[in-house]
């Protein structure tokens, strides 16, 4: 029971994070925070090794804890990956995730225990506005191939869903993913 009130309370403060107004516009008048969206974006450079945290007025305003950086973009035509969430008003630190888990251990220590993690986060700051192009997967299924695992269980054979790379980096070889109905710019 204890487990499930923390849980939601921690839920209830990540919605309330990511449902805070960002003063940067985009077209969809987008929220800063994690989107659980799909996107194909098209970064100014290849941040897949850094920590990427979400801004506001340029200042970091949401981080992942420890252990949880990461990146899980996948590599595309063209230099565009798709990213199964995205912190949509993002930017880059300076540091990768083995790095990021050093500093968040720092905060455990009695020499920083009364110092805020923010500061060293944002004078780490490498990219501020890191993407040239965000398009936004209005039904993502459009990009998703099912495959057989193999297995059956009660009689009914079981599937894997996964992106369809292959239909993906045709679409944007020849441009039609740029100008197709399931597909939203919102940058």
């Amino acid at each position: 029971m204890k487990t499930k009130v923390i849980l939601m309370l921690y839920v209830s403060l990540l919605l309330s994070i990511v449902f805070t107004a960002c003063t940067k516009e985009y077209p969809e008048g987008l929220i800063e925070g994690i989107s659980s969206d799909k996107y194909v974006i098209l970064p100014k450079a290849d941040y897949r090794e850094y920590v990427q945290v979400g801004q506001k007025k340029g200042k970091v305003s949401i981080y992942p804890s420890r252990g949880d950086a990461g990146n899980y973009w996948q590599q595309l035509e063209k230099g565009y990956y798709y990213a199964p969430w995205l912190f949509v008003h993002g930017m880059f630190l300076d540091t990768k995730f083995s790095e990021y888990d050093e500093i968040w251990n720092l905060y455990f220590t009695d020499e920083y225990k009364n110092k805020d993690i923010l500061d060293t986060l944002n004078s780490r700051i490498l990219e501020k506005d890191p993407y040239l192009e965000i398009y936004k997967l209005l039904d993502v299924s459009d990009f998703m191939v099912k495959t057989l695992t193999g297995n059956i269980i009660n009689g009914e054979e079981q599937y894997q869903v996964s992106l369809d790379k292959e239909k993906l980096n045709k679409m944007i070889e020849t441009g039609e993913f740029f100008t197709y109905e399931g597909v939203k710019r919102i940058k």
